[in-house]
């Protein structure tokens, strides 16, 4: 942590850490609009971070790893430069997790259709005239697995994102956030 000196006092004062907030977007939110559910009433009684949010450090907080509008699961909001760099810049190395339930059952040759040098796609349920898919993507951007269902004839009805690297959604209910710890790294 630097040390700034104070304007009034002359006095070194502790420069604040970049703030990391983990957000679990619901589905129908624009990417683009869901800081607007980083207010204290959403915070997961979970969190442990201590982050006191600031409505001038949040006008500051850009979203990182956009998602659909549809879609549900983890959005990464930081102003961590070494963040930002880990999950855009070194986007390739990065896996994102994502199960994706479309319409109907899925036949090999649509599984074969989906196979992709940045993607794994395995069938992890069959129920209620619904096939869900798990997808492990590198260089994910919004759209991608959506338009790779469609050209393979597959109608998607639900998408969440479940992980970002290491850093999975699990304990975060749609709306909900929470810091990102000292030791966590995606």
């Amino acid at each position: 942590m630097l040390d700034l000196p104070d304007a009034q006092t002359g006095q070194s004062a502790p420069r604040p850490q970049p703030l990391t907030i983990l957000l679990h977007k619901p589905s129908g939110v624009a990417y683009d609009e869901a800081g607007e559910l980083l207010i204290a009433e959403h915070r997961s009684p979970t969190d442990r971070a201590g982050i006191a949010l600031a409505r001038a450090q949040l006008q500051k907080l850009p979203c990182i790893t956009p998602l659909e509008t549809g879609a549900s699961g983890l959005l990464v909001f930081t102003q961590d430069p070494a963040i930002r760099r880990k999950l855009v810049l070194e986007a390739a190395y990065n896996e994102h997790e994502l199960m994706i339930h479309v319409a109907g059952e899925v036949s090999p040759e649509q599984l074969r259709e989906l196979l992709h040098p940045k993607m794994h796609v395995s069938i992890s349920t069959h129920k209620e005239g619904l096939t869900g898919l798990r997808f492990a993507v590198k260089s994910y951007r919004a759209g991608d697995i959506a338009n790779y269902c469609a050209r393979a004839g597959l109608a998607v009805e639900a998408m969440k994102r479940l992980r970002i690297g290491r850093m999975p959604l699990a304990g975060l209910l749609p709306s909900q956030w929470r810091g990102l710890m000292g030791y966590e790294r995606f």
